[in-house]
């Protein structure tokens, strides 16, 4: 149901948009993606009599565990947001009881009963962990788990509810991932991947506390993180991908690798209770229980209806629909202008975690996603298999920032590279050829946020990065933007408007020609106007605010003023490009939690606020 706010107390007037503040609507148009279905971790029984299959629940506003009775198909909800937000593993603990570990930006270890569903917190085993996947239970009850950034390897007893950690397993600063998930030989050891600058495994022995990095020379001088795994024989296997002959499977010892053809699978351990196996909640909201002797199934009609999608993006106009994307997974959905309705459309990147950016185009929309830079072009209208079609994706690039239309009619999009590694990419994506050029450090070690076009000589301004991809560590002390020749394919110039700035981001032109952009320094963000054809800084002021929103400006003037649209704190500001001066046009709490936003064509602000979408008018409507 579409929701109206409208604000007041704001007393100042907005004369570029022809309306006071406080007659400005904010209109809640209500969740963008909900996604059915979640899997069953593992089940216990109640005194009552009846069988409780446990999941997890996580929305941008809540995380917990799942509980669904196998009777009834009621569902409930247990809450641990109050560790902070974000990812949560569980386990059955030796005891009966329930373990927990989640929160940011420190884990805690938690205690929940599953009859009572009170809820004990333990402690946090190591300060500045909290990114991770999933723990493994060892023979005698001792879950162990650990995360990002501290890269530490953490424990907790089920049989007593005591916890501790083993530290940071290594010593490369470049490393601060234990990723993806650890794995518990029969024999008790401890089995670790660390990553993603390069590929570390590390074997602890939990009786003598001796730890021993075993991946091979060759396997550590590549990228990401190896994959282990407890197999049936009771051994654990493991997976370095990405050498020149492809992937290396090896049985993980004390003391290093023993490298095989193939690799056992998996040990899987199916959720059941006495006499069913559980499978988990399909997007009907159906389980399906098998009678472990007879192989018989039921089902079971659940009521619980999936979770919400937090919005990464909205980000452009195109065929008479407002298009946008989410993180964890990346969806796609689109918004009627006219209606409100918002449509679902699954799945349509080639990355499977955030979309990042959006922009039509006359074959279709280009799409940009996380992880892997993945760059596709989608077709709503055509069928099947032809509906969607990747191009050619960058060497070591992992996210796409922002689509650019060149003054040469072609899409340009800047990246920043895997985790651990600086120095990104840009790419230039031809239609009539439907392919992808790139070209990887044109600027040195530094990422390349987003672009805007410099139509007079037929360049683009690029704003830079020192920092890369996630836990990388800089190797230069200073961002820069740089103008790049599209006919010539290289940099022409190279320009830090703000001394000691160390990322700059946003650019977008003017309808003067001018190029506003934003500059992060240790004081704070600075907002920049500069002159691309006579490369000049021509203003450096400050933000209506501190804390921008994703991806902070719009990157089109509006109305006819041709003001630069962003978001700040809890509020819509403006630059204004007749004298440079920047002013609050509204406020508003939804902009609190807003990522993702975009203006139309006649003047109406759209944007994502935690799993809904919002708008608001900011131009009066034509007559």
């Amino acid at each position: 149901m579409t929701r109206l706010v409208v604000i007041a107390g704001l007393a100042w007037m907005v004369s570029a948009v022809g309306a006071r503040a406080d007659d400005y609507v904010f209109e809640d148009l209500g969740v963008a993606v909900r996604v059915p279905g979640q899997g069953i971790i593992f089940v216990t029984e109640h005194p009552d009599g009846h069988a409780i299959g446990w999941g997890r629940h996580e929305t941008p506003d809540f995380m917990g565990l799942l509980g669904v009775r196998l009777d009834t198909g009621e569902h409930f909800l247990v809450d641990l947001s109050m560790f902070g937000r974000g990812h949560v593993i569980a386990t059955l603990g030796a005891d009966g009881n329930i373990y927990a570990y989640g929160g940011t930006p420190n884990a805690h270890f938690t205690r929940v009963d599953p009859v009572t569903r009170e809820v004990t917190d333990l402690g946090v085993p190591e300060p500045n962990t909290h990114y991770f996947v999933a723990g493994a239970m060892a023979p005698d009850g001792v879950w162990w788990t650990g995360g990002y950034p501290s890269a530490a390897l953490v424990r907790l007893d089920t049989n007593t509810g005591e916890f501790g950690s083993v530290g940071r397993l290594t010593d490369d600063e470049r490393n601060r991932y234990l990723w993806p998930a650890v794995a518990v030989a029969a024999d008790g050891m401890v089995y670790c991947p660390v990553g993603l600058h390069h590929q570390e495994l590390y074997a602890y022995d939990p009786a003598t506390g001796a730890k021993a990095q075993i991946l091979a020379d060759d396997l550590t001088a590549l990228s990401g993180s190896p994959t282990v795994w407890l197999a049936a024989d009771g051994n654990v296997y493991g997976r370095s991908s990405g050498g020149a002959d492809g992937p290396v499977w090896y049985r993980c010892t004390p003391t290093g690798i023993e490298r095989v053809e193939e690799a056992p699978a998996r040990a899987r351990e199916v959720p059941r209770t006495s006499d069913w196996a559980v499978g988990g909640i399909g997007r009907d909201g159906v389980m399906t229980l098998t009678n472990a002797e007879t192989g018989e199934q039921r089902t079971l009609q659940t009521d619980y209806l999936g979770h919400e999608l937090r919005i990464y993006c909205i980000a452009d106009e195109w065929q008479g629909r407002i298009w946008g994307g989410t993180i964890s997974p990346a969806q796609v959905f689109a918004v009627d202008p006219v209606t409100g309705e918002i449509t679902e459309h699954g799945k349509r990147t080639g990355g499977s975690t955030q979309v990042y950016d959006i922009i039509g185009t006359p074959e279709g929309l280009l799409l940009a996603s996380y992880g892997g830079a993945c760059l596709d072009l989608w077709d709503p209208e055509a069928p099947g298999d032809e509906a969607l079609r990747a191009l050619p994706r960058g060497e070591m690039q992992e996210r796409p920032a922002r689509w650019t239309v060149g003054p040469d009619g072609n899409y340009y999009v800047g990246t920043v590279p895997i985790k651990g590694h600086v120095g990104g990419g840009l790419a230039r994506v031809t239609l009539d050829r439907l392919d992808a050029t790139w070209w990887i450090y044109p600027i040195g070690e530094q990422s390349i946020s987003a672009c805007a076009p410099v139509p007079e000589t037929g360049e683009l301004l690029c704003a830079t990065s020192i920092r890369g991809g996630t836990s990388a560590i800089p190797t230069e002390i200073e961002g820069h933007i740089f103008l790049w020749s599209c006919a010539e394919e290289r940099v022409t110039h190279i320009d830090e408007p703000v001394p000691g700035a160390d990322t700059y981001y946003a650019p977008v032109r003017a309808d003067t020609g001018i190029i506003y952009l934003l500059a992060r320094t240790d004081e704070g963000t600075r907002c920049v106007a500069y002159d691309p054809v006579q490369r000049e800084t021509v203003f450096v002021g400050e933000l209506p605010g501190g804390y921008g929103r994703f991806p902070w400006l719009h990157d089109r003037p509006v109305g006819p003023e041709g003001l630069i649209i962003g978001l700040v704190d809890d509020a819509v500001w403006a630059i204004d490009p007749a004298d440079h001066s920047t002013r609050v046009l509204a406020r508003h709490e939804s902009i609190s939690s807003a990522h993702g936003f975009m203006v139309t064509e006649d003047g109406v602000l759209y944007y994502g606020s935690g799993t809904h979408v919002w708008r608001c008018r900011l131009l009066p409507e034509a007559e």
